[in-house]
């Protein structure tokens, strides 16, 4: 396939004329498909050049009148040029509805689009592929490059809105196995049940199969990942508490003879309390983080409170459009509801942890160096005045 979904722009005097069928809904007119069928105009993979068109004809217009009958006007039939011939496809719209998986995770999808494809193997037409695509997105979903969880991910969305790739249908799974069996012996009274399963499989977000994009990643889209540590911020706490005096709110311990600090909740807050004193916001964003649910070592910055979406996202070709029942649909960026989106708060935000070990084991070794130096002095002292008390006629150690 052309990989979208795009109105037909090439192919000289057919492109028009099923073009202008297209926009005007006389498309699904049997006589004017027959007509086509049998002129090469339209052709099914498999099928080119076939000289008896009965039995593909008749495949054909009982898959068409089956979307129409369950579908109705959610669905609809097009056609798309491969270079050499316009090829049928039906396409179904999905307005809105709600993916879950066996974590409970839910998300909402908008106008995602499912591409048909059929392909003659000599004795019957079959279900060969599954496409889709998204005709509508939020600026999260644009951001994160996310179509559908079995839809490899899209991040020039904005540039290629009508852009369609492969459904991961399974390697065993209700959808992977009928379409297999189809190949080889095509059921029309099973292939109802076939669409059924598709509707299905689109609502499901199976972890388990490893999905090719997971749902999550759209919630924090926006947010920057934090994965180094600052080393000028953590040089601005320590001087701020060496400069202060400050006393170490911290949990000690001893190991090998040295005082150590545990880097656990208190010592998180002290540094935590420090940082919000001696930076700006720009500095301490990068600083304290918020743990990215369900992971061990991803953390995101702090946003500004009640930022939404760090940049803006616009559709370049605003001149692409699809031709759907007799209307032209266009790409659109679906604004979304900030009143739902609570920025996580400030008593929630943690110091990034590898921020939090580098900066104690700063203060490690300066307790250590100043215990050095205590010790030093304290030795030196002791050892200048047992000089003075020695007799000419002894030796010191």
């Amino acid at each position: 396939m052309s990989r979208n979904i795009k109105a037909n722009r090439e192919g000289g005097n057919i492109a028009r004329l099923l073009h202008n069928a297209v926009l005007t809904n006389q498309h699904k007119n049997k006589k004017f498909l027959k007509k086509l069928i049998e002129k090469d105009y339209i052709v099914f993979e498999g099928a080119e050049g076939l000289s008896n068109v009965t039995k593909l004809t008749a495949d054909f217009f009982a898959i068409l009148d089956l979307f129409e009958a369950k579908y109705k006007d959610q669905a609809d039939l097009d056609f798309y040029y491969d270079g050499n011939f316009f090829l049928p496809y039906f396409k179904v719209f999905y307005p809105k509805y709600i993916i879950t998986n066996s974590q409970g995770k839910t998300h909402e999808i908008k106008d995602l689009f499912v591409i048909h494809l059929f392909k003659w193997n000599g004795n019957a037409l079959y279900p060969s592929k599954l496409e889709g695509g998204r005709l509508s997105k939020t600026q999260l979903e644009v951001l994160s490059g996310y179509q559908q969880s079995h839809l490899s991910s899209h991040r020039n969305w904005t540039s290629e809105p009508l852009y369609c790739s492969y459904f991961c249908v399974g390697g065993d799974t209700d959808v992977s196995r009928m379409m297999a069996e189809f190949s080889v012996d095509m059921d029309m009274d099973r292939y109802e049940l076939f669409l059924f399963c598709v509707d299905s499989m689109i609502t499901w977000e199976s972890i388990e199969g490893v999905p090719f994009i997971r749902m999550e990643v759209v919630k924090n889209a926006d947010s920057i990942k934090v994965n180094s540590t600052n080393t000028r911020a953590a040089s601005k706490v320590l001087k701020t508490i060496m400069d202060q005096k400050i006393p170490l709110d911290v949990d000690f311990y001893i190991s090998e003879g040295l005082y150590r600090i545990h880097p656990n909740v208190r010592a998180s807050e002290f540094i935590k309390r420090i940082a919000l004193t001696c930076m700006t916001f720009s500095e301490y964003q990068t600083v304290l983080v918020s743990r990215v649910p369900n992971t061990y070592n991803h953390f995101l910055q702090m946003k500004a409170e009640n930022a939404i979406a760090t940049a803006t996202v616009k559709i370049t070709s605003t001149e692409d459009y699809t031709l759907f029942r007799g209307r032209k649909l266009y790409p659109k960026i679906i604004k979304e509801d900030t009143r739902l989106s609570k920025p996580v708060s400030l008593e929630d935000h943690i110091v990034y942890p590898n921020f939090l070990d580098y900066v104690i084991r700063e203060l490690e070794s300066r307790i250590y160096e100043k215990a050095v130096v205590k010790s030093a002095t304290k030795l030196y002292h002791t050892s200048d005045n047992a000089s003075r008390g020695i007799t000419s006629d002894t030796v010191s150690l």
